[in-house]
């Protein structure tokens, strides 16, 4: 991916709040240089969450998902690694929300999207209390 394709991306994110935006490549893995170019746009639509505007969800998809035989979860179990660990929560596969961010965890080195949101309005109740 280079950045013409991530702004084009972020334009249509802005033109349709709610849509999912995806990222498809037919390898296997991303490379350094496009998780940087990513995950901006990954974190500037978890943040649209905060404003209570609708956010966009954005979806990862490499050659171990477009190219899976059966189910995801026996594909990334099989796959190994942090696919396979994370093949093991059942949530996975409930809706395209939970996929997103599990994508987003695999791809683009992510903490999950439960666990951001927990930090950020942690850190905004510490500020409210020391007043900055």
């Amino acid at each position: 991916f280079k950045q013409h394709d991530v702004d084009r991306l972020e334009r249509i994110a802005d033109e349709f709040p709610g849509s999912t935006i995806a990222f498809a490549t037919l390898n296997k893995e991303l490379t350094s240089a496009e998780k940087s170019l990513i995950r901006p746009l990954a974190n500037k639509c978890r943040k649209r969450s905060l404003n209570r505007d609708s956010r966009n969800r954005v979806l990862i998809l490499t050659g171990v998902e477009l190219f899976c035989r059966h189910h995801l979860d026996e594909t990334w179990s099989n796959y190994g690694g942090r696919h396979a660990e994370l093949s093991k929560s059942h949530y996975i596969l409930r809706d395209l929300r939970e996929l997103c961010d599990t994508t987003q965890q695999l791809y683009l080195e992510m903490i999950p999207y439960r666990v951001w949101i927990t930090k950020h309005y942690e850190k905004l109740r510490s500020k409210r209390k020391t007043g900055h």
